[in-house]
């Protein structure tokens, strides 16, 4: 099965999915065109690799070497002025209040 269209109201955008029985849509999780900026999740994979169970067995969509993906998070690295800051109360309402125990900014 194949489909195509969506509509969010400013824009017609084709989609030209695939949608595998029982397994579902070969590319995305929920069906959304990554050109749309809509993302669920930003940890993504480029559509879907393998699937396995008992009833079917091994299905792979040789989209990739592995069945395994690894995420690789870049540019971020661990800041300990966390540890310095405060901020309360959590939840908030009306007002937060921020402390601080050190002179960096």
């Amino acid at each position: 099965m194949s489909y195509k269209s969506l509509n969010f109201g400013w824009e017609d955008l084709g989609y030209g999915g695939e949608i595998i029985e029982r397994i579902g849509d070969k590319n995305y999780l929920f069906n959304l065109y990554s050109l749309s900026g809509i993302v669920c999740d930003g940890n993504y994979s480029g559509g879907l690799r393998c699937y396995q169970d008992s009833e079917l067995g091994f299905y792979s969509t040789g989209i990739a070497d592995s069945c395994d993906y690894t995420y690789k998070w870049t540019g971020i690295e661990s800041n300990s002025i966390n540890a310095h800051i405060k901020v309360y109360p959590n939840p908030a309402s009306d007002w937060i209040e921020i402390e601080s125990k050190t002179n960096k900014s």
